[in-house]
């Protein structure tokens, strides 16, 4: 009986699994910094969240602190300098 429970288990986790979404949903990693984009709006927009990514050094000492913000994205006035971040909705 133990075993059939403990299969029984191990199936339901394994559905689980299979059927959540990948944690980089609606997300896009690029070299420095990692982008996710929220449900668009009726009028087009969407919020955006960019983390650039802190370095360390060998000693285990930060240099550059990991920097994270949310802003509103309209892709019908675009950033005039996007450098590197994505140009259309990262969809997950």
């Amino acid at each position: 009986m133990k075993m059939k429970v403990a299969a029984l288990m191990t199936a339901f986790v394994a559905i689980g699994v299979g059927l959540a979404a990948p944690a980089s949903a609606g997300c896009e990693t690029q070299a420095f910094a990692k982008y996710c984009d929220g449900p668009i709006r009726p009028d087009g927009s969407w919020d955006r969240c960019m983390e650039a990514f802190g370095t360390v050094n060998a000693f285990g000492q930060v240099l550059i602190p990991t920097v994270s913000r949310c802003y509103p994205y309209d892709p019908a006035s675009p950033p005039m300098t996007p450098l590197g971040q994505p140009q259309d909705h990262v969809y997950p």
